[in-house]
């Protein structure tokens, strides 16, 4: 069988397995840090942007502020975010988007190959939709149930749906999770008029 046609082959057994990605009920607060500068943090938590800005320091520590690509998934030790913030805390800027994940929830090759789909997902998506109207998942699959010739992670499109399947080793349920909701916020951010709807207090 030919890769291409083995490829499509395991696509077709992803979509028709039963690997719905689960949504939080938790809500995804968004708090403007600025003009075109926001985090999205889960939880329903409302800092004032001085107090984001700390735990954003604290991150940042741990991650040399070198030139990278415009969408990063960055693995930080567990107690560098804040326990009630949860596994993870996305910080967009004009021109950067990072992803700080608790290092006990993702493997480096998970959080590597999530951030290189998403730029991939990004720039061919986002040419063709809206801002704000892709819903986006992120799916754990079984070890066994990911072909190896698509581990440790991969996308598939359907019409305004964006799934990454990955390999259930390598990324918790409860990042999953989180990951799935701030993907449809994040989404929602990026709309017409978004940045005026919503402003922190004292922002």
């Amino acid at each position: 069988m030919g890769s291409a046609q083995g490829a499509r082959v395991h696509l077709k057994l992803l979509r028709g397995g039963n690997y719905a990605a689960s949504i939080s009920d938790s809500p995804i607060t968004r708090v403007s840090l600025g003009p075109g500068e926001w985090v999205l943090m889960p939880g329903g938590h409302t800092l004032m942007p001085p107090a984001i800005r700390d735990v954003l320091c604290g991150l940042q520590s741990s991650d040399p502020g070198r030139p990278g690509p415009r969408y990063r998934i960055t693995r930080v030790q567990p107690m560098a975010i804040v326990p009630w913030f949860g596994p993870a805390l996305l910080h967009h800027t004009g021109c950067q988007t990072v992803l700080y994940c608790r290092s006990d929830q993702i493997a480096p090759r998970a959080a590597e190959c999530l951030a290189a789909l998403a730029a991939h997902v990004a720039e061919v998506v986002g040419a063709a939709a809206a801002p704000g109207s892709c819903q986006l998942r992120v799916a754990r699959v079984g070890h066994h149930d990911l072909p190896i010739g698509l581990h440790p992670a991969v996308t598939t499109v359907r019409g305004s749906q964006v799934t990454a399947h990955v390999c259930a080793r390598l990324l918790a349920r409860g990042l999953a999770v989180v990951m799935s909701a701030m993907g449809d916020e994040f989404s929602r951010c990026l709309a017409p008029g978004a940045a005026m709807a919503r402003s922190a207090p004292g922002s």
